[in-house]
């Protein structure tokens, strides 16, 4: 019996297309998800219940679906075939089909042998279906899972540390705009913590309750990002298995984080801003739009407005996200914070390690942490906490060699000075008793110590206070 080519299908009612699911040759047997549009002709042919269970096509012209996939694939122009329909559960049909090259190669007592396999072609139809239905009831749990994750990170015991101090203009701005609905566009270098603020206008919104989904823009493949963005249907591509969300779908009615916006290739700004005039979203393989409710949160570290004027960056996207901008400074500019992010990070890590809170502090390790530029931000420093937590253990923590070599883990256990172990309170108003002492003691006004760290007065002279610093020029020696 001629036979070159051994095809198992699944007709797709969804897509109107022919799924081929497995191929064997006399070489080879592999699967494979290439898919096949079938015309309406096709279409009708498939899904009438008349349609023959046996049947041999000896030429493809003259067949409805044979002809649809010559003309549309260009593959077996000449070529006769023999096919086994196999109907399973919900209407779905499965097809076996044998090639063999050249017309009329096919006859009945070929069909008659062709058909002894149909009860072994049912089985492993039906075998196909239910590993198709696992893994659907997978990707469900790993939508709920991703769900699940959004509402948890939409809700984190993080804090903002600095909105008293550096940050204080920041979440002032957060507190104008979380009420609304209007998009936010988050700038700063990397590592300032603008994921951190993101989730704090989400908090202090009125969608706090619903997801927050953030997404690195910049770690999607080029690819991927239509199947990413706004999800994709069963067969809408290959390893397509099953239907998936998006972010968008899965941020409905809360907020999404489109960090590092201005790594969107053109063709992604594109469909981007079709998302933001029209709150719709359409799934890859589908021709029905979705309507989504979704709070627009874009950060980047990049200078957009020269992106826009190089090419790189559509304008119009541009002028949509620049609704509310607000700037997150880097942590060179808000040294002030640098206690009070230590005694955070120490406190996470510690818990995270578990390991024991210190209790001292190496004189002088606190003015390294403020003499230096830190540019990577508060992930920087956060990892230079870490590493201390990690090599002094029982020690006094002593950052002087971690900050200035940034690797040299040998030198951590030397002391950099001898004398009393100072208390963090006692580093942070050493380091203001060194802002005062260069304003000689003025605190407000231009030059003065609040403007040099960034706070209002009255809340240096609280720190003042409460930290015992004597008020007046000169009267904090």
């Amino acid at each position: 019996m001629p036979g070159e080519r051994l095809q198992l299908c699944r007709y797709n009612r969804g897509l109107k297309a022919l799924q081929v699911i497995a191929v064997a040759t006399a070489q080879e047997a592999y699967r494979t998800e290439l898919v096949y549009a079938v015309d309406e002709a096709g279409q009708a042919y498939l899904e009438s219940p008349e349609t023959p269970t046996f049947e041999i096509v000896n030429r493809f012209g003259r067949d409805p679906v044979a002809s649809s996939l010559s003309r549309r694939s260009g593959m077996f122009l000449n070529h006769s075939a023999m096919v086994i329909q196999s109907r399973g559960k919900k209407d779905e049909m499965g097809t076996l089909v044998l090639l063999a090259e050249g017309e009329d190669r096919y006859n009945d007592h070929h069909l008659k042998l062709f058909s002894m396999l149909k009860e072994v072609f049912d089985n492993l139809f039906a075998n196909v279906n239910r590993f198709d239905e696992l893994n659907q009831v997978k990707e469900l749990l790993r939508i709920d899972m991703d769900a699940l994750r959004c509402r948890v990170l939409g809700h984190p015991e993080s804090k903002v540390v600095g909105k008293d101090f550096g940050l204080r203009r920041v979440m002032e701005l957060v507190a104008e705009v979380a009420p609304l609905a209007s998009p936010v566009l988050l700038l700063g270098e990397t590592g300032v913590g603008k994921e951190v603020v993101a989730n704090a206008i989400h908090n202090l919104s009125p969608r706090k309750k619903n997801p927050f989904v953030p997404v690195n823009c910049g770690a999607i493949p080029e690819g991927l990002m239509d199947s990413e963005f706004f999800g994709h249907e069963r067969g809408a591509f290959t390893d397509a298995r099953s239907q998936r969300k998006g972010y968008f779908e899965l941020a409905d009615k809360g907020s999404i984080f489109l960090d590092e916006i201005g790594e969107l290739p053109p063709k992604a700004q594109v469909r981007m801003l079709r998302v933001l005039q029209e709150n719709q979203i359409q799934r890859v393989g589908s021709n029905e739009r979705l309507n989504v409710d979704v709070r627009i949160i874009a950060a980047t570290h990049q200078n957009l407005q020269e992106m826009v004027q190089d090419g790189r960056f559509r304008a119009d996207l541009w002028f949509r996200l620049h609704v509310f901008p607000i700037a997150i400074p880097p942590l060179r500019k808000r040294k002030e914070d640098i206690p009070a992010l230590v005694t955070y990070f120490i406190e996470k890590k510690r818990k995270e390690l578990n390991l024991a809170a210190p209790s001292e502090f190496y004189p002088g390790t606190f003015d390294t942490l403020v003499d230096y530029d830190w540019p990577g931000n508060v992930r920087e420093l956060e990892n230079v906490v870490e590493r201390a937590l990690i090599l002094c253990k029982d020690r006094p923590l002593n950052f002087n060699a971690l900050v200035q070599s940034g690797h040299a883990v040998e030198e951590v256990e030397k002391s950099t000075s001898e004398g009393k172990l100072l208390s963090l309170d006692e580093y942070t108003a050493r380091y203001i008793k060194r802002v005062l002492e260069k304003t000689n003691g003025k605190i407000e006004g231009p030059g003065g110590a609040a403007e040099i760290l960034n706070i209002n007065h009255g809340t240096l002279r609280y720190r003042m206070k409460k930290l015992n610093i004597p008020f007046g020029k000169k009267r904090f020696f």
